[in-house]
């Protein structure tokens, strides 16, 4: 058996477990994980890059800061490039500013970070750690008004925190929570049945968030209430694997799913799609904030097939509006969409970044 420093390591066979358990693996800090997992631009064009990778039995993560998003993902420049260490992350947000930004890991913490950039130096530290879900974060959604935001777990709950307080508000799991006044009240509803696979927060009422699960249901949570406002969509054969709100009509909500399916949900009508497209035959990933102006009218307009491994992650760039994905072939891709409202998808189950717009446009 070889180590990480390539020299022979003796072990017997039946106490490789005991090893793994106790070995100190010591993970390279000084490059650029192969398998990258998402990406977020900050108002300012600065780049948040998520990536990770499996040293023996042990996955670990990296999360990399880009001042200059064009030239990433090169570390060439530290000047420019800047990551730090963590456990296997998922999902990464910039918070308001973009001067910091939160993480969620596979333990089911929630970190966040400062990023220093002054005399003293360039790099990254850790201000915060949130440890109240057991499961695997998969999902972080930040409030239009930048105070609050919540996190997916696949312990099957949502988590609602306050950044000023770095306290836990509320938690949607079915049991006794505590509202941190002290105040222990009985949570009747628990957020879903099987693991969270995304969240998302309306775009201008920070009270409203959406979210979806490995359960089939897609539902609309209001946080003046304790149970959901709304399920949206229920689809047990064929669960959601992500979703979105449409920019221009915020009553209607994208939902990708399993088999690859793109509904267009209103939640003024739930349970009846305004639009069911058969986008690919394998899981979505992920759905890039969009505007859509005739669900009836949306058409195939743009695919790329250049990543050679699983698309991660993709996200529009807030100055220039192109499109980037990543991918875990350790690439970062982009993409001129020209005209219309694009519907952008991401997939686990596939190499290819894909658009749909709406055929009146074109």
């Amino acid at each position: 058996m070889h180590g990480e420093s390539g020299s022979d390591i003796q072990c017997h066979p039946n106490r490789l477990a005991e090893f793994y358990r106790n070995a100190d693996v010591q993970p390279e800090t000084n490059k650029v994980l192969r398998h990258f997992e998402f990406m977020e631009f900050s108002k300012d064009n600065n780049l948040l890059l998520g990536t990770s990778d499996l040293t023996g039995r042990f996955w670990y993560g990296m999360v990399w800061f880009f001042k200059n998003p064009a030239v990433a993902p090169s570390i060439e420049d530290s000047n420019n490039a800047v990551g730090i260490c963590c456990d296997t992350v998922s999902c990464g947000k910039f918070i308001n500013d973009g001067s910091k930004f939160i993480i969620g890991e596979d333990t089911g913490a929630l970190k966040v970070f400062s990023i220093l950039d002054d005399d003293t130096g360039f790099g990254i530290k850790q201000a915060a750690s949130l440890h109240h879900q057991e499961g695997a974060i998969r999902s972080i959604a930040i409030s239009p008004d930048g105070k609050k935001f919540i996190s997916a777990s696949e312990d099957k709950s949502l988590a609602l925190f306050e950044f000023d307080t770095e306290q836990l508000k509320h938690i949607y799991n079915g049991e006794i929570f505590d509202d941190c006044q002290h105040n222990l009240k009985e949570n009747k509803y628990p957020a879903h049945t099987c693991a969270i696979n995304c969240v998302q927060y309306h775009p201008e009422d920070a009270n409203v968030f959406a979210s979806c699960a490995i359960d089939g249901d897609t539902v609309l949570w209001d946080l003046r209430k304790d149970k959901p406002a709304l399920e949206v969509s229920q689809e047990r054969g064929d669960p959601p694997t992500t979703l979105c709100f449409d920019i221009a009509d915020h009553s209607r909500i994208i939902v990708g799913r399993t088999s690859g399916l793109v509904n267009i949900m209103d939640v003024r009508s739930p349970n009846i799609p305004l639009l069911t497209k058969q986008v690919f035959n394998k899981p979505l990933r992920k759905l890039a904030p969009i505007s859509i102006s005739s669900p009836e009218a949306q058409t195939s307009r743009y695919s790329d097939s250049r990543h050679a491994d699983f698309v991660r992650d993709v996200a529009w760039h807030p100055a220039t509006k192109e499109l980037y994905s990543c991918a875990w072939d350790k690439k970062i891709l982009q993409h001129t969409v020209g005209g219309g409202a694009p519907l952008v998808n991401g997939f686990h189950g596939r190499r290819d970044v894909s658009e749909a717009g709406d055929t009146e446009r074109e």
